[in-house]
């Protein structure tokens, strides 16, 4: 690392920068590729659950990442008739409309290998940049200010191709420019990596949960599946389920709690985490219910369930549980459960309602036992979050100072 003292800074458009350092335009730098929006753009019909080609929207770019939890795919000869739009390996894709700044690689990564975008996003490909560099650029703050000042329209913000051509890029030295985005990329890739980790031993616990309460699978006396191993099933109104067992309904076990109004101003900068339907959106100073928790989406993402290891803060668009049981199978009856919205024109969970949905309550012996074998699954993933946390926290601490030559690689 060079000393700070060591570096001369000049005065640019986007602030003081080492003196051997440019500010070019997006434009000069990149090219911008736009979506096709001619008279062959799909249509309702044109557009499938799988097919040759994956037909990108604004859902599927979440942050600065891919979100494919829901596709839409069209075919080739589709595909063939469009003129714009096509994306190449490691093209970025950015939101312009409704969403601003909103951007993703298509790096080795990603599973498909013809994509194509909507009129809501532009492709920005690379010609002067390190590719690496670029992407930390374009997902930082300097860059993400500068998409929000561009962008016009109050009802739906759009960035427009001619207005986003002179956004202000950081041009360091090429040698530079791979120093900082190896430091900050294998921030990134430990993040990930840690993320799959957790999403795999989610997997497993909720996997477990189902073999143990849905197939009846949990372990007999001699330590043998319950239900394949002969075990005794009797019958009730939600059909065959052990002997001992019983039905009932949710709010025997537990009670939906309203969270409270916090709105962002209002928050105080402290380490807890504040909890909203859509999940983590912040944190504050004060916590509202001490951890470990699970908060349940009340409005707008109706039914979500979330983990919370440490004290939080649950707004009003949740409601937080308490359980004399243990908290461990209170979170996967609840993953498991069917969520009615009680309200047609704003998404809600009406919480007398969900109380009535039916459940297999089991013996509390098996519950004790399922509770102490998950303990160490949640364990490893609470560690993981730790870290990503902190990860995260070095991270976005140093992204700032790196572009701005602040610290020097």
């Amino acid at each position: 690392m060079v000393k700070n003292n060591q570096t001369k800074f000049k005065e640019t458009e986007i602030g003081p920068i080492p003196e051997e350092w440019d500010v070019v335009e997006l434009g000069q730098s990149v090219e911008i590729i736009d979506g096709d929006r001619g008279t062959n753009y799909p249509n309702g019909s044109d557009f499938s659950d799988c097919g040759y080609c994956l037909f990108l929207n604004t859902k599927n770019v979440s942050g600065d990442s891919f979100d494919f939890a829901e596709c839409e795919f069209i075919t080739k000869e589709t595909d063939l008739i469009l003129r714009k739009g096509k994306m190449q390996r490691d093209d970025f894709v950015l939101t312009t409309r409704g969403t601003v700044g909103n951007i993703a690689h298509y790096d080795s990564k990603v599973k498909f290998d013809n994509l194509r975008i909507n009129s809501g996003m532009v492709i920005l490909r690379n010609i002067n940049f390190d590719n690496h560099f670029l992407f930390q650029f374009l997902k930082s703050k300097i860059a993400r200010n500068q998409f929000l000042e561009l962008a016009s329209g109050s009802a739906q913000p759009q960035l427009p191709i001619r207005d986003l051509k002179s956004l202000k890029l950081i041009q360091p030295s090429v040698k530079e420019q791979k120093n900082i985005a190896e430091i900050l990329s294998s921030l990134d890739d430990k993040i990930e990596s840690n993320r799959r980790m957790n999403a795999t031993l989610e997997k497993i616990a909720s996997a477990i949960f189902k073999r143990w309460f849905v197939d009846f699978e949990f372990p007999n006396e001699e330590g043998k599946p319950y239900k394949s191993s002969g075990g005794k099933m009797v019958d009730s109104e939600m059909g065959e389920i052990p002997e001992g067992w019983e039905i009932s309904n949710l709010g025997r076990v537990l009670t939906f709690n309203y969270g409270k109004a916090l709105k962002g101003e209002n928050r105080i900068s402290g380490n807890v985490k504040v909890y909203g339907s859509s999940g983590f959106v912040g944190f504050h100073n004060e916590k509202m219910a001490s951890g470990p928790g699970i908060v349940i989406g009340r409005k707008g993402n109706v039914g979500s369930v979330y983990w919370v290891d440490s004290d939080f803060y649950p707004i009003d668009t949740t409601y937080f549980v308490e359980s004399k049981l243990p908290l461990s199978f209170c979170y996967y009856l609840l993953k498991n459960q069917d969520f009615i919205n009680g309200d047609s024109v704003v998404p809600g969970l009406n919480r007398e309602q969900a109380y009535l949905n039916k459940i297999i309550f089991p013996d509390i012996k098996d519950i004790e036992i399922f509770s102490k074998f998950i303990f160490e699954l949640r364990s490893t993933i609470s560690f993981f979050e730790k870290q990503n946390n902190n990860l995260s926290q070095i991270r976005d601490s140093l992204l700032p100072r790196l572009m701005s030559g602040k610290i020097r690689t």
